[in-house]
């Protein structure tokens, strides 16, 4: 995926559906981007930056308890910090599974460290990313 161009990445995120299905008190808090504040009870290594663009998700490295279908799923990624990313996603993944988040600018690989069910067809995603990135990378 690193070697596709970037109008070939944004057909690619057009193309692929996204089933993700954001209940409505939700869809006022993904308007906002910008910085964000932490919450009292959270621990960050770093600050966040709202953000919503539609993603494609590429699972690889899935537990053997819980096997996954190869390809491609839309995702809608909610934020960003040099170190992680939120991702919202259509069915629960587990600590520990692998994917490859496929954005206009760049691609890049995480660890789920954490899901957690929103509603229906929405579960909230934190990932650790690989590597850090600069801001501007992901955004561009």
């Amino acid at each position: 995926m690193d070697t596709i161009d970037l109008d070939q990445r944004r057909q690619l995120i057009e193309r692929i559906p996204c089933r993700v299905r954001v209940p409505d008190d939700w869809q006022r808090s993904l308007e906002a981007e910008g910085c964000a504040a932490s919450q009292a009870n959270e621990f960050r290594a770093g600050m966040r930056y709202r953000v919503v663009r539609r993603a494609v998700v590429q699972l690889y490295g899935s537990l053997p308890a819980f096997p996954r279908p190869e390809g491609y799923t839309g995702a809608i990624v909610q934020d960003f910090s040099r170190h992680g990313m939120g991702v919202l996603y259509h069915e629960q993944l587990f600590p520990e599974e692998r994917l490859r988040v496929l954005l206009p600018s760049i691609s890049v690989e995480a660890t789920v460290i954490r899901c957690r069910r929103v509603a229906q067809s929405c579960y909230q995603l934190g990932l650790v990313l690989d590597r850090d990135y600069r801001l501007r990378e992901l955004l561009a």
